[in-house]
């Protein structure tokens, strides 16, 4: 089974907190991976680097297509 971490900041972060969620195959019930529960915490952490990256232009100045190839790829590492 897969135990997965958050994506932050362009960076995969392991959780702060043992807390966890099971990803369900809804076709056979089965778990195929454990997600992070984010804290309080690193929900703002989150956030704040959301802002951050959109008011520099980084994100918010892509067009719709880059961010679906970039969107695809983070998809394709899960």
């Amino acid at each position: 089974m897969r135990i997965l971490k958050h994506y932050m900041n362009g960076e995969w972060v392991r959780a702060t907190n043992s807390k966890k969620h099971s990803i369900i195959n809804p076709a056979t019930q089965d778990v195929i991976a454990d997600a992070p529960a984010a804290t309080r915490e690193e929900t703002i952490h989150a956030i704040k680097q959301t802002k951050r990256s959109y008011e520099s232009g980084v994100w918010s100045e892509v067009t719709p297509q880059q961010r679906s190839t970039v969107l695809s790829q983070i998809a394709d590492k899960l």
